[in-house]
């Protein structure tokens, strides 16, 4: 079973990282390649919220946007918020 990651400032602050990602001319594809996934969709369906990060997830994608330390991004993603 999968649990959702709340509050939203997480879901948001990948959501944001995921746009400037692809700004740099990068795809949801690599992303979802360089967070260990084989297919983009979930990063898709990130972006369009159609879905939220799970703990299984939010990890992978944050280390892949280069945010290793996963309690660091979860403070970071609240301050941005603010």
């Amino acid at each position: 079973m999968q649990y959702n990651i709340e509050p939203e400032p997480v879901n948001e602050f990948l959501r944001h990282l995921i746009e400037r990602w692809e700004a740099e001319g990068k795809t949801q594809k690599d992303l979802a390649a360089a967070a260990g996934r084989t297919g983009s969709s979930f990063v898709s369906q990130l972006k369009t919220r159609a879905c939220k990060v799970t703990l299984d997830t939010a990890p992978d994608l944050a280390k892949a946007l280069g945010y290793p330390d996963f309690p660091a991004f979860v403070a970071i993603a609240y301050e941005w918020a603010e």
